[in-house]
């Protein structure tokens, strides 16, 4: 059984001891499954089933062979591209366009800076007194 398997088991045996009857029958259940399947089925089921396939394991159809070339070309094109993107120097960008000609010139105009401490729209405060 893998490490991963075993925590998987120990994290859902742990909900055996909830209170909720629902809870405790899926932790059981779930631990049970788990154990089966990285015991019985991985470490005895797939080798054997191998074993008796023989060559028929590695079997693919002709044509998925010939899609697969495929994908290997473009993803071979792809590296190129972007390899030649490292190596070869970058054009400098264009300056960013300026403000359309319709926009108004207080719409492009820059905000009054905030003096530290003050609101931007500071209400006149009272003060109450206790008294």
């Amino acid at each position: 059984m893998t490490s991963a398997a075993l925590i998987v088991v120990v994290v859902a045996a742990s909900f055996a001891f909830a209170d909720i009857v629902l809870i405790k029958a899926l932790g059981i259940g779930m631990a049970i499954a788990v154990a089966l399947d990285a015991t019985v089925v991985r470490a005895l089921l797939v080798p054997a089933t191998m074993r008796l396939l023989g060559r028929w394991n590695w079997w693919r159809p002709r044509r998925w062979a010939a899609a697969r070339a495929g994908r290997s070309a473009i993803a071979l094109l792809v590296l190129v591209v972007a390899a030649a993107r490292r190596v070869l120097p970058r054009r400098s960008s264009p300056a960013p366009p300026a403000a359309h000609p319709t926009t108004p010139p207080a719409a492009t105009a820059a905000r009054p800076p905030v003096r530290p401490g003050r609101d931007l729209a500071a209400a006149p405060t009272t003060r109450r007194t206790t008294g």
